[in-house]
């Protein structure tokens, strides 16, 4: 294998790692943005039963 061959060899594993590396980092980015949205999810269906515990301690009160 002469040298201009490994030269564009490494050009092309190169290029292919840094579309690898921008898909990866991208699709991590997407899982942050997902998991910003379940943790809402949580907080609201938490301040839900939070209201509901409530109310039925009150219903017992009486």
């Amino acid at each position: 294998m002469d040298e201009e061959r490994c030269e564009e060899l490494l050009r092309e594993i190169s290029t292919r790692l840094d579309v690898s590396f921008t898909e990866v980092k991208s699709d991590l980015q997407d899982m942050k943005a997902d998991m910003k949205e379940i943790k809402a999810g949580v907080n609201r269906i938490e301040a839900n039963y939070t209201v509901i515990i409530d109310e039925l301690k009150e219903q017992l009160k009486r």
